[in-house]
């Protein structure tokens, strides 16, 4: 029986694995003269190379590498090489990571062993020089590796071959560097025989399909129960529309209550909507004349007639409705939801800061939808490049509220 070549510990609350990488600390003088981070499987193929002479190395504490760990090779270095074994499942590692590693925007190479060797074995069995030099001659970008491990069957099968080429261009997709883009590019058309104009026209259709498909609404969480505000369970965060009513709402309400220790509630929401484009004119108009009346030091935060005065009766019966008796809620909402609804003046705080959650999220969303309806336009891959910088920053927004809201799980992809 083959001896276990590291013994994979649970994780705890202090030992997270999938946010470290093993080595790395002592590693990281070597990482930054040399310029790169090899990064390895086990804890023992670390120690081998250390003990001969490669000391730029770290290992992914015997799990899957995630983008945490690559997130903390950046620190040091912007390119990475992946050692992994030579057999079947350290091919199938070595692709998995190469899309992770773009996404990091590292330069990536890949370098596999004989099929027979790992990187404690391999080191064990050669010299040092011999060792270094097979590392410096085998190691390919990600094109290379992948072309090299097709066989002559798939090669030769145009419907096989062309999954192949999708499979390539979609790690190509990620790269933001226009040049490194358009030079892998050129890599595939030389790999494969395929025509360089064949390449991007394919790679916009499919740059188009994934903005759609990325471009959904991240689902609602209803695994654990949690604690909504009452106006958010009143009022589900459906448009701009509405939730700039509610943000209105909560100015009203809570606008002179302290947020911090030296800001109210309602420097906090002059602060977050800084620049915001209103859809509600009656919105717009109250949360001028409010902000207008504070900055004036005119009492207004308290002096209702002084928000209505002169506006129309639909205003008027916006505002008194805010300060009119608060709305109950039904038992059957809580079990409905499956979270415990407080009441808003029990912790103002938190009304305040899920209302203006709710509002950049449904303003995020109509970004996103706008930018969805531009896809179709789309002639040039610097168009798309451009869509898809301006896409990731979005959907990143929109995951990091939907988790802050408590409405997505922290797993929710972008």
């Amino acid at each position: 029986m083959k001896e276990a070549k590291y013994i994979n510990s649970p994780e705890t609350d202090i030992y997270n694995k999938s946010k470290i990488l093993y080595g790395l600390f002592q590693a990281r003088k070597a990482i930054r003269q040399k310029d790169e981070c090899i990064i390895v499987e086990g804890y023992m193929d670390v120690l081998a190379l250390h003990q001969a002479g490669i000391e730029n190395i770290a290992a992914s504490s015997g799990t899957s590498l995630t983008e945490d760990q690559l997130r903390l090779v950046k620190r040091f270095t912007d390119n990475v090489t992946f050692l992994f074994d030579g057999d079947a499942a350290g091919q199938k590692a070595s692709l998995r990571a190469i899309d992770m590693a773009l996404e990091q925007e590292l330069n990536v190479k890949l370098l596999l062993l004989p099929a027979e060797h790992d990187p404690d074995s391999f080191v064990k069995a050669y010299d040092i020089d011999y060792v270094e030099n097979y590392f410096k001659e085998h190691s390919q970008n990600f094109i290379s590796f992948r072309k090299g491990l097709l066989s002559e069957d798939i090669l030769k099968d145009p419907i096989k071959k062309s999954d192949v080429v999708r499979e390539m261009l979609s790690s190509v997709i990620l790269i933001k560097d226009n040049i490194k883009r358009s030079l892998y590019i050129k890599e595939i058309e030389k790999a494969l025989n395929i025509e360089e104009k064949i390449l991007i026209d394919e790679m916009r259709r499919m740059a188009s399909s994934k903005f759609k498909k990325d471009n959904k609404s991240p689902d609602i969480n209803t695994s654990e129960p949690q604690i909504v505000s009452q106006e958010m369970a009143l009022q589900a965060p459906t448009s701009s529309l509405n939730q700039e009513k509610q943000i209105v709402k909560v100015l009203l309400l809570y606008g002179s209550r302290l947020y911090t220790d030296d800001m109210t509630c309602a420097q906090y929401i002059y602060r977050e909507t800084s620049g915001m484009e209103w859809e509600n004119e009656n919105c717009q108009i109250l949360f001028e004349k409010y902000r207008d009346a504070t900055e004036q030091e005119t009492g207004a935060m308290a002096d209702v007639n002084y928000l209505i005065q002169d506006q129309p009766e639909d205003i008027r019966r916006f505002v008194y409705d805010v300060i009119a008796e608060r709305h109950q809620i039904s038992p059957g909402w809580e079990k409905f939801l499956r979270r415990t609804i407080v009441s808003p003046d029990a912790n103002y705080k938190d009304e305040v800061k899920s209302a203006m959650g709710y509002l950049k999220l449904a303003k995020i969303n109509k970004i996103v939808e706008d930018n969805q309806k531009e896809v179709a336009a789309l002639e040039t891959e610097e168009s798309i490049e451009e869509l898809f910088i301006l896409q990731k920053v979005l959907l990143n927004m929109r995951k990091q509220l939907a988790i802050d809201l408590g409405i997505a799980p922290s797993t929710v992809g972008s």
